[in-house]
């Protein structure tokens, strides 16, 4: 039986696997049988998972929930599929995506509705609470303006993966210092200066503590390393097929998990 081991390579927590002998008929009938059982399959069967921040109160810190992950602990990151986690993380962005997501409030229960076009201007509906600033929609639901950013997360098992992490309100200053950073990029090139790709440099990724100005209340928040290194060409290949599949709609997030750095900081 394969055991597993965990260790620390960076800001990686990793699980290293002590493999069974490979069998190699069994690793040729797979070659020959690739891709079967994936025919017919849309971007509904791949949705990308979110990279979270361990909060105070997030279900995944708690060990009668069924979300919990061992060993996590708050200011962590953690992906919402595998259960991954991490201290800290390099990223290279690929693409973003800009929506209007509306949310169940905490008081009533908390949860996701749905995500509107920008285009939908539904703002111009909502009016503000007075005890959370958050904008609330005439059914009383909030209304919040997110960008979700795709990227891929520089594993030091040799396996790079896919992620979405969600910016809205507290976090989406973070969000743009690494905008601003990749688009004051410049690369010399054969007919001058030039700015790269936003999927040209990675990044790097950790969280820092916070405190909100309005409540007092302790939170996480993301922070941005402002000296981005250049991808390689394998990375870039990778970088490129992950812009591909999202902009075309081939991959997609999934259904936004609740955003406990939201509930952490409600009245900020």
């Amino acid at each position: 039986m394969a055991q597993t081991k965990e260790k620390q390579q960076g800001g990686e927590l990793v699980e290293t696997v002590t493999q069974l002998p490979a069998v190699s008929g069994l690793n040729t009938m797979f070659e020959q049988d690739s891709g079967k059982g994936f025919e017919n399959t849309t971007a509904d069967d791949f949705a990308i998972p979110y990279l979270s921040i361990a909060q105070p109160g997030s279900p995944q810190l708690k060990k009668q929930d069924g979300k919990y992950i061992a060993g996590l602990e708050m200011g962590n990151l953690f992906d919402t599929v595998e259960g991954k986690r991490y201290e800290a993380v390099r990223v290279i962005p690929c693409y973003r995506e800009r929506f209007f997501v509306e949310w169940v409030p905490k008081k009533s229960g908390g949860g996701f509705v749905a995500r509107h076009p920008v285009s939908s201007n539904l703002f111009a509906t909502t009016t503000q609470d007075a005890e959370t600033g958050k904008d609330v929609l005439p059914n009383g639901n909030e209304l919040i303006d997110t960008t979700y950013l795709y990227a891929l997360v520089i594993g030091q098992d040799g396996v790079n993966r896919a992620v979405v992490i969600s910016f809205a309100r507290t976090s989406m200053k973070k969000y743009k210092k690494l905008m601003s950073i990749a688009r004051n990029l410049r690369i010399q090139g054969k007919n001058g200066v030039f700015n790269p790709p936003l999927y040209s440099h990675v990044y790097g990724l950790k969280t820092v503590l916070e405190t909100s100005k309005k409540s007092g209340d302790d939170y996480y928040n993301w922070e941005v390393d402002g000296d981005p290194l250049m991808v390689t060409e394998a990375q870039l290949q990778e970088a490129m097929s992950l812009y591909k599949a999202v902009s075309t709609g081939a991959r997609g997030a999934g259904v936004d998990p609740d955003s406990t750095m939201e509930k952490a900081t409600d009245a900020f």
